[in-house]
């Protein structure tokens, strides 16, 4: 049997004795496989009491030293590195148990917070009649098996919580997967949790329809218990415009937040590609208003006189064929429109190549040189001035 398979207990051993009926009593009602015993100097005559008792069952016996009782810190530490290098040698945290019946008081709240840290679940302690010294009197032993599921649960969320607020929703989504079982009194938050972070994942994707038939889909009631109503209809609003095929203006203030998230994180490249996209946009919503139909399919002979003999004597094409136009024959058509769009963009081409030739020198183009946050600032500048400010439209921040 490899190690993920086999149960193994953790046992503290404090100061004292008399224990000993206590301890056999746990490990015999959670028959585990391995049980590894941390004890002091003080309490080696348990041990051997133990040691002796063990003999003859078929469980492995592992000592572990600690020999301070009192200072929570250092036993903390003790306790994690000892936990550790069992996790490192393939030990299973479903088949680890941690019993803190017998320890002193900072040994059980050690063992018992190093446990909840490293995301253990199940512990053991028995409980009972007690004599004058507080020991549990042989035989009244019950044993409490219980999981430190509100508080593993609450960890999670604070965890969650953390990478959610941050806009890292897919890292967000990845700590709630890893919750294996959830405390009842925390299931609505979680569903309500999994739900924006999953649309708002979808969002930063600029898969707007799945984001907004998630916001939609969330039960009304939650939204008022939560506080996220008003908020969920914000937003819903937002994605309603964002959702349409065709280029709009709230497309391109959505590129333009994306790319300053983006930048938030470090990413200056995948900003920049945002930025270029976004000026592209512009000139196609410019284009519709201007010839009525999109810049992937045009048409010379619907346009006017001197913007189809342009493209025809262009591309040496006819009149009927379909013709789809870069972001530059885009702004040439439109300023031969008159567009001003069109035409502030050639008094500002020159500025337009020095961005261009740095992101053509990104990785994410045709380069290897990364951007950096000067890079992104004076393109993003520069992409405003086309449109002026950008409506900020930020996602909601959870609160513990």
């Amino acid at each position: 049997m490899d190690n993920k398979n086999k149960k193994i207990m953790f046992i503290t051993l404090g100061t004292g004795a008399g224990v000993s009926h206590g301890i056999l009593f746990s490990i015999k009602k959670q028959s585990p496989n391995i049980v590894v015993f941390i004890i002091s100097n003080e309490s080696l005559k348990t041990y051997d009491e133990l040691l002796n008792q063990l003999q003859g069952k078929q469980i492995e016996i592992i000592k572990e030293e600690c020999n301070e009782v009192n200072d929570i810190e250092i036993i903390y530490k003790v306790f994690s590195s000892i936990i550790q290098r069992y996790l490192n040698k393939g030990f299973t945290k479903e088949n680890i148990v941690v019993d803190y019946t017998s320890g002193t008081k900072a040994m059980s709240a050690a063992i018992v917070s190093v446990a909840i840290a490293k995301g253990l679940e199940n512990f053991s302690y028995v409980y009972g009649s007690r004599d004058s010294d507080g020991r549990v009197v042989s035989g009244t032993e019950r044993l409490n098996s219980l999981t430190v599921n509100r508080i593993v649960t609450e960890n999670y969320l604070k965890l969650f919580q953390v990478f959610f607020n941050k806009n890292q929703f897919d890292l967000a989504l990845n700590v709630l997967d890893q919750l294996k079982e959830v405390h009842p009194d925390y299931s609505e938050r979680i569903v309500l949790n999994k739900a924006l972070a999953t649309a708002f994942s979808f969002w930063e994707k600029f898969n707007f329809i799945k984001s907004f038939n998630i916001l939609d889909s969330i039960d009304i009631e939650l939204r008022s218990k939560y506080g996220i109503k008003t908020k969920i209809e914000t937003l819903k609003a937002v994605l309603y415009k964002l959702k349409e095929k065709t280029p709009n203006i709230e497309k391109v203030h959505e590129l333009m937040r994306n790319a300053l998230r983006r930048a938030e994180e470090g990413k200056y490249d995948d900003a920049v590609a945002r930025l270029y996209r976004t000026l592209e946009m512009i000139g196609q919503i410019e284009f519709i208003k201007e010839f009525g139909h999109e810049t992937n399919s045009v048409i010379p002979k619907k346009l006017p006189e001197n913007v189809k003999k342009y493209l025809i004597n262009k591309y040496s094409c006819k009149e009927e064929e379909q013709l789809k136009l870069g972001l530059r024959e885009t702004f040439i058509l439109l300023e031969k429109k008159g567009n001003e769009i069109g035409k502030k963009y050639f008094v500002n081409e020159k500025i337009f190549k020095y961005h261009l030739e740095k992101r053509n020198h990104s990785i994410l183009a045709h380069g290897s040189n990364p951007l950096d946050e000067k890079a992104f600032v004076e393109f993003y500048d520069f992409v405003k001035s086309f449109i002026g400010p950008v409506p900020v439209i930020d996602f909601p921040k959870l609160e513990a």
